[in-house]
C-alpha cells in the first residue's frame, strides 16, 4: 500500500472531537428558558424584549439581555419561552 493512501485514525479521532466542542458550543449559544407570562410583561415595560413571537400554545421571545441578569454593554442576546 503506498504510505499517501493510508489512513490516519488519529486524525479521525481528532475530528470527531472537534466536531462535538463545536456542536457543544453551537448548543450553549441556544439555550432556552422558561418563564412566567408576568415576567414577559415586566420586561415589555422596560424595553428589554427584541422580539416575540406567538403561537397557539406558547410566546417565544428574544431578550436584550439574559433572564435575571442586569444591563451592561455588550450584553448577548437570548431566546426564552414565555408560558
Amino acid at each position: 500500500m503506498d504510505p499517501k493512501q493510508k489512513f490516519n485514525y488519529l486524525y479521525a479521532i481528532i475530528a470527531s472531537f472537534g466536531i462535538l466542542f463545536l456542536h457543544e458550543l453551537w448548543a450553549k449559544q441556544q439555550t432556552v428558558a422558561v418563564v412566567p407570562y408576568s415576567e414577559l410583561e415586566q420586561q415589555l415595560k422596560e424595553g428589554k424584549v427584541a422580539a416575540l413571537t406567538i403561537r397557539e400554545q406558547q410566546i417565544f421571545g428574544e431578550l436584550t439581555l439574559p433572564v435575571g441578569q442586569r444591563d451592561s454593554p455588550g450584553a448577548e442576546r437570548r431566546r426564552d419561552v414565555f408560558l
